[in-house]
């Protein structure tokens, strides 16, 4: 799935990891936009609605996980029901049931090769576009 117009929100505090993330989804066609943190996050979900939200899971101020839960405890459905992608350096089993249990629809770790993080966009991204709210 080339980005056929969809807008994807990065979120990670990291400058270079955002850079790499936005590049490589640039490159494939998707509308990119970045917070370096989880407030930010919060009030650009608010606005534009992205598509997906790849979510780092730790960063200074809110979490990841205090980022999917604000999302998921929206009144609004059109915030809800926004798919979430953990991004995480931590690869253990916990973890990955941790990011899953707060919410997100997927998880990857760090670090990744361009072709995993895209694999994982197109997968959440055909869950949501076959079950759309």
């Amino acid at each position: 799935m080339k980005g056929e117009n969809l807008m994807l929100l990065v979120v990670d505090d990291n400058k270079d990891i955002r850079d790499l993330i936005s590049h490589i989804l640039t490159l494939n066609g998707f509308e990119v936009r970045e917070a370096s943190e989880g407030q930010m996050a919060l009030e650009i979900i608010a606005q534009s609605r992205p598509d997906l939200v790849l979510l780092d899971v730790m960063m200074p101020g809110l979490s990841g996980y205090e980022v999917v839960a604000q999302v998921r405890s929206s009144p609004e459905v059109e915030i809800s029901s926004i798919p979430i992608l953990m991004i995480t350096a931590r690869s253990q089993n916990s973890d990955i049931e941790s990011a899953l249990n707060s919410g997100a629809n997927d998880y990857l770790i760090k670090p990744f090769r361009p072709a995993e993080l895209l694999a994982k966009v197109n997968q959440v991204l055909e869950l949501r576009t076959k079950d759309p709210v």
